[in-house]
């Protein structure tokens, strides 16, 4: 169902604006003054009505005007391009010049006004630029006002004229200057700046001598119901009524309301007989009135949903029983739903009958819906904002309602608690009646007020709000307003507590920025709050969550544990990763509740447990940017599901609708109604805070799970928040204190490591170790952003522990510091990761803290088993070559460099990357050498895709600089250490810098020194990491500088010159050889509209191998290929390969920057060749197509594959060389990958001449070239062979039968026969590779359950 809601929805009595109660106060505009020394209220003419106030008033304001000799000029409506209009004023005799910019009726957007060549000529006639004089006030709606140049710092341009003298004010402005009668004349030239301005830009400039002062003001207090009205429509350029002359403004208001009525034919008339009868401003506005009154009972009429109404009272009925009267509602409810196609009829004809029946349905709506038994308390407690003019345009975000601004912010965030608030807490009563209010608490000074919680027995009441050192604090009062105290300790002027719950057993949860770290992704700008435990008896409090971002809204479970939203993105993407937590009160037992590894949703605010039911939940769901901390109100259920919407319930108002989860950055902007705060009263009924429409205001609600929003209450010029019943609620069982206060470590235990998504199709016993690191946050206000630690490297510090044994069965027990944010990483039998933790854990002291696996599926129950690691005892970390250390380039990799690299790699060849060059980037500091090494590693930077990555999708063995190694390069040896660190220095990132630098003072302190401090006095922690750099500094430099080791030179291998019979030979050959077995083609039908085109490949025999790849093609071998066969003419696609395994996602590809707003670039379409299965995927495939069609369809061997691929050449490509043009061929690394540097919020591509594309743009590829495809792209879009095959170069790499076994080729040595524990040959490189890669003769090697980013394949068929 559609719920549209009005603006109005504050009225429930509709009488053409003749009463109803309505309390509604100006927006008042900023900066208004009383010009020409006239007292406050000096216009004001006060009548008996409205209009006729605003009609006297404006006459008594044009006639001292025109008691000046001065006539008021106003430009016609401006637009973008437009020439400029030229003005001419008298100003003879004036004080006060001021010049106004307004928008027209579309709004200010765009609306950059210039005042070219705007001077004041003299009754000498003597010229003053106005850029030249200072000005007494003033105001531009964006940016500032701006002398001798537009907005942007450059020459003003109206419709292609640039000027040298200009004032340039975006719309609404105003600017007063002072003139002392000096003046006989101003002028100027008008127009919208052509830079600044589009096809959206529209402007009045206008110029007063003087202003109507308090009028407004004095209007509204005297008919605030109208005023509200007015001013809501009228927006800032309220003040134009009283000064523009003539029915000019009211006849422009009264057009953008008509906007509003979806059937404004009616009213349209009445206006048009207005005008023909030469009708004064009273006249319009009497119309003014009755339109508003119409858009309010036409949003009404919106809000009356009798369905809805019915399953409500239909549902109550059946819960309640006699506690509720459902049947005689119901009978009314008919009655009155049988009416509303008349009254809907009648209400654009302003028929007075269909506003009677909108209130006195509206009234039946409330009756029936409040007489809810749920609602059979006497009291609410809520927090009631003074806003004033703001209050119809704010949100619920500080300085408002006490909230941030920005969805990644605590309050924390938020400027001075102790000035500029005006809060109250407050007691509602008669809440079925008018609704009486009593302030319960008001703060003495002009503090704020937020976070309120009850107390379990409803005897006393937690808030946040101002200490007396100015800092947020908590505080508890009595429900009778007795013994105000604060609860937070004030001996620590540099900390902030807030944002805090009751606990059962008498202490308190709570964020605070104790930590003493900075959010990492605006530099630290933000405090970090972390969860905390208050005991209010001592004051004292402790640290239990340690994570790298923020913590909000703690809220006590069912069962006593915490829930509380927790921020975290190392190394993944930071717009979507506020993930739902719950844990013990001592911090123990931290676990997931919702959202993990999710898009969707952004955010969970305000998240509560549903009263009587064990799992549910209610939450606001919103975004990052954009709308904050306000959106759309939804259920969920974790037993349901844990991800994306896999656990909603419903969305309120969305009865019957499904969920999408969206991945949005701004999710919620321009959603209506907004909501925030919820309460829930059981899983079918809500209080809450809401805001209608824009315009509304945010009120107090009761809605339900059919689609009801019935008003409880709200207050003109406030906003209503933190809503509790002021009634006993259950109290929750203690949950004890399991921690060791004295301990310093605790203890992991892992079932099986191979359970769980994580490590998926993993096989069993590979996993030989778990490197453990932990990790050195940001501080306030230092550079901590995406690349604080090196090129798309990681956002954070990570320290390298060591790491501990897995046993044979994928269990593992050991030790690791309490108090530390942990990361684990699977390693194989080389070291390397084999999976990639972008979280964290984190342990308390003393605490055994166990898991199944690696994201193993918490509704899923586990079986019991006794495990090698559970029969013996925890093992320590083994540390890695030394002492804990952050893992710094400079220090671990470098030196490696120095021994193995730099003998060759020293800057003498320009083609060869430079290991030798220490000197510093100008960006981020990082060296010449890293710069260079960094471009050969695949790694996920510090933003990919956040759902659990494929594993080994970042293996060490993807990076080039690996894979060189692996095929021996250059004969050089690493030393196990030496491979270790640089294997460890992929794993963790490729981090540059060990440590943030540039870190100020943060309040009075050294926030190194604070911090360390603060985690002994608070955490009895000895930290250690701000010292651990230095020691491994002075390590390094202590061992000097490091001789260069070349490597052995190798003696060449003396291969015997082989030759085949007949080969090579060229196209027109090779036509005519397939000319032979048959030139049609096979087809495989998949179902779908999916299908398999093969073509036949004759038998022949070539020469196997190449002299200019790599050793592993040699040595060659004359190969005969005995039987001709049938080869798929394009690689397999993802719809061709979901037709047998419909699950399979070849997922995305990561862009390079932060910011990122979607998962990578879309490499799963169904027509892109399929990457990401393994072999044995692969071969499963061929064996499902051979049951279904019984044919023998298989992967070719290695020489099938490379016999078609020649198609008869014996160069490197079945077109010519390597250095041979490819782009009209195939599908290679080249100019088009520029497109994975992108940047910006919604990154895009950078602009080449950006200064940091050039440290972006580094993947390795052939230069001077572009084939157009950055991905992997729909085969057939470039030539094919000889034999009609595509993407035989390039494309995706692909899977062959053989295993990945040296050389000379011999088919009759086992190495076709399908060994799962071989690794397997990858032939063809691809998209993301250099031609080298993709020559016929190249060859690559996976373990067969490997699933590798840009590996596919393509089927033969035997006969």
């Amino acid at each position: 169902m559609m719920v549209r809601h009005g603006f109005f929805t504050a009225f429930r009595k509709i009488v053409w604006w003749s009463g109803g109660g309505l309390a509604l106060l100006l927006f008042l505009l900023p900066g208004l003054t009383l010009a020409a020394k006239k007292k406050k209220g000096h216009f004001y003419v006060k009548r008996d009505t409205w209009e006729a106030t605003m009609a006297a008033s404006k006459k008594a304001y044009g006639d001292y005007v025109a008691s000046l000799g001065f006539t008021p000029v106003s430009s016609g409506v401006l637009k973008h391009k437009q020439a400029a209009e030229p003005i001419s004023v008298d100003v003879s005799g004036l004080s006060e010049l001021i010049l106004v910019i307004s928008g027209g009726a579309n709004g200010n957007s765009y609306d950059h006004g210039v005042w070219g060549n705007a001077r004041l000529i003299d009754r000498k006639g003597n010229v003053t630029w106005l850029e030249d004089l200072d000005w007494v006030s003033a105001k531009s709606g964006w940016r500032k006002t701006t002398p001798g140049a537009n907005l942007y710092g450059e020459k003003a341009n109206i419709g292609g004229k640039k000027y040298e003298h200009c004032l340039t004010v975006h719309a609404e402005g105003k600017v007063v200057y002072k003139l002392d009668k000096k003046y006989a004349k101003f002028e100027a030239e008008v127009g919208v700046d052509t830079r600044g301005g589009n096809k959206r830009s529209s402007i009045i400039f206008q110029v007063h001598g003087s202003e109507p002062g308090s009028v407004l003001r004095e209007v509204a207090k005297d008919f605030p119901q109208e005023s509200g009205m007015y001013s809501l429509f009228a927006g800032t350029s309220g003040a134009d009524y009283l000064t523009m002359g003539g029915t000019e403004y009211e006849r422009a208001l009264l057009t953008k309301v008509l906007g509003k009525l979806e059937s404004p034919e009616f009213f349209r008339n009445e206006a048009l007989k207005i005008k023909a009868n030469g009708g004064e401003s009273i006249d319009y506005l009497k119309l003014f009135k009755k339109v508003v009154g119409a858009i309010d009972a036409q949003d009404q009429l919106a809000m009356i949903d009798f369905e809805a109404m019915r399953l409500s009272i239909e549902n109550m009925d059946k819960e309640f029983g006699a506690k509720y009267n459902g049947k005689a509602y119901l009978s009314e409810l008919k009655r009155l739903e049988s009416q509303k196609p008349a009254m809907e009829h009648a209400l654009y004809k302003g028929d007075p009958k269909a506003v009677a029946w909108i209130n006195k349905t509206s009234g039946f709506k409330r009756k029936a819906l409040m007489a809810n038994p749920l609602l059979d308390f006497d009291q609410l407690l809520v927090v009631r904002h003074k806003l004033g003019n703001r209050a119809r345009t704010s949100g619920p975000n500080a300085p408002d309602m006490v909230l941030p601004r920005s969805n990644w912010k605590t309050i924390g965030s938020t400027s001075n608690p102790s000035k500029g608030w005006d809060t109250e807490i407050a007691v509602l009563s008669n809440l079925r009646g008018g609704v009486d209010s009593k302030t319960l608490y008001k703060p003495k000074g002009p503090h704020a007020i937020t976070d309120l919680d009850l107390h379990f027995d409803a005897g006393k009441v937690m808030f946040t709000s101002a200490t007396d050192n100015g800092r947020w604090g908590l505080f508890e009062v009595n429900i009778d307003g007795s013994n105000v105290k604060q609860l937070s300790p004030d001996k620590y002027p540099d900390l902030d507590f807030y944002d805090a719950c009751y606990l059962p057993d008498g202490r308190v949860a709570m964020v605070s920025n104790v930590s003493m770290q900075g959010v990492p992704c605006v530099n630290g700008s933000d405090p970090v709050g972390s969860m905390c435990l208050l005991d209010p008896e001592t004051r004292t409090f402790k640290q239990i969550n340690f994570g790298q971002d923020n913590d909000w809204d703690p809220v006590v479970l069912s069962n006593g544990r915490i829930m509380y939203l927790r921020w975290e993105y190392t190394d993944n993407v930071h717009y979507f990763t506020r993930v739902l937590m719950h844990m013990n009160p001592d911090g123990t037992g931290k676990k997931e509740y919702y959202g993990s590894a999710s898009y969707w949703p952004n955010t969970i605010f305000d998240a509560k447990p549903i009263p009587g039911h064990k799992t549910k939940l209610v939450g606001i769901v919103s975004g990052h940017h954009g709308t904050a901390r306000s959106g759309e109100l939804v259920i969920f259920d974790p037993a349901k599901g844990r991800q994306e919407a896999d656990g909603v319930v419903q969305r309120i108002p969305g009865r019957g609708q499904k969920v999408e989860p969206i991945i949005k950055d701004k999710l919620v902007d321009g959603v209506w109604p907004q909501f925030t705060n919820p309460y829930p009263l059981d899983d079918n009924y809500y209080l809450v805070t809401a805001k209608m429409k824009p315009g509304g205001l945010w009120g107090l609600y009761l809605v339900d799970t059919f689609d009801n929003l019935t008003l409880v209450k709200e207050y003109e010029g406030e906003g209503i928040r933190d809503v509790f019943p002021l009634k006993k609620r259950p109290t929750p069982p203690v949950i004890p204190d399991k921690i060791k206060p004295n301990a310093k470590d605790a203890t992991v235990y892992i079932a099986d490591v191979y359970e769980g998504q994580g490590l998926k199709g993993v096989k069993r016993g590979s996993v030989k170790e778990l490197r453990v690191f932990a990790y050195k946050f940001a501080y306030n206000t230092s550079k901590s952003n995406n690349d604080a630690m090196g090129i798309e490297a990681a956002w954070d510090v990570k320290r390298v522990l060591g790491t501990v044994p897995v046993y044979e069965d994928g269990s593992a027990m050991f030790k690791i510091p309490a108090n530390v944010a942990i990361s684990l990483q699977p390693l194989d039998e080389h070291g390397q990761a084999m999976q990639i933790m972008r979280s964290w854990l984190t342990a308390m002291p003393g605490e055994t803290i166990s898991c199944i696996g690696c994201h193993e599926d918490q509704n899923t129950v586990p079986v019991p088993k006794r495990t090698i690691a559970s029969n013996r005892s925890p093992v320590d970390i083994k540390p890695f070559y030394g002492e804990v250390r952050p893992f710094s380039f400079v220090n671990e990799v470098q030196p490696v460099l120095d021994a193995k690299c730099v003998g060759c790699h020293n800057g003498n060849d320009p083609e060869l990357p430079n290991f030798a060059d220490k000197t510093t980037l100008p960006y981020r500091n990082v060296s010449r050498s890293y710069f260079d090494l960094q471009k050969f590693v695949r790694r996920p930077g510090p933003e990919s895709d956040l759902h659990v990555l494929t594993p080994m999708d970042f293996h060490a063995s993807t990076s080039e600089v690996i894979m060189k190694l692996n095929k021996g390069h250059h004969n050089v040896k690493l030393t196990k250490e030496e491979r270790d660190r640089l294997v460890t220095w992929i794993d963790l990132n490729v981090p540059y810098h060990a440590d943030f630098h540039d870190v100020p003072d943060y309040r009075g302190s050294n926030q190194k020194d604070r911090r360390v401090q603060l985690m002994k006095e608070i955490n009895n922690m000895e930290y250690t990491a701000e010292d651990e750099l230095a020691r491994a500094n002075a390590l390094r430099e202590a061992r000097g500088p490091i001789q260069p080791i070349m490597p052995e030179t190798a003696p060449a291998p003396k291969y015997k010159k082989v030759k085949a019979r007949n080969w090579p030979f060229d196209a027109t050959k090779a036509k005519e050889l397939q000319a032979k077995v048959g030139t049609e083609t096979k087809k495989i039908d998949l179902g779908n509209g999916q299908t398999i085109e093969l073509v036949k490949i004759p038998a022949g025999e070539f020469v196997m191998g190449s002299d200019d790849v790599e050793a592993q093609a040699l040595p060659k071998t004359r190969v005969k290929v005995k039987k001709s066969y049938w080869m798929a003419k394009y690689e397999i696609s993802n719809g061709q390969f979901r037709s047998v395994f419909p699950e399979h996602n070849s997922r995305v590809m990561d862009q390079q920057w932060k910011d990122h707003t979607r998962p990578g670039y879309e490499a799963n379409r169904d027509e892109q060749p399929a990457i990401r299965m393994s072999w044995q995927e692969a071969q499963a495939f061929c064996e499902e197509l051979s049951k279904k069609t019984g044919l023998k369809v298989k992967l070719p061997t290695e020489a099938q594959w490379e016999w078609a691929c020649r198609a008869g050449s014996d160069k490197d490509m079945a077109f010519g060389d390597q250095t041979a043009d490819f782009t009209a061929y195939a599908n290679f690394a080249d100019e088009s990958l520029q497109k994975m540097a992108v940047i910006g919020v919604d990154p895009k591509p950078m602009n080449p001449n950006h200064t940091y594309f050039k440290y972006y743009d580094y993947i390795p590829r052939a230069s001077g070239t572009n084939d157009n495809s950055m991905l992997q792209s729909v085969s057939g879009k470039y030539k094919p062979n000889a034999w009609g095959l595509y993407d035989m170069h390039g494309n995706v790499a692909e899977w062959t039968r053989s295993d990945y076994v040296p050389y000379p080729y011999n088919a009759k040595d086992g190495r076709n026969a399908g060994n799962l524990d071989s690794e397997k040959t990858v032939r063809g490189g691809s998209w993301k590779e250099r031609p080298r890669h993709g020559a016929a003769g190249y060859r690559n090697g996976y373990k067969s359950w490997q699933k590798v980013y840009n590996v596919g394949f393509r089927v033969v068929i035997e006969e």
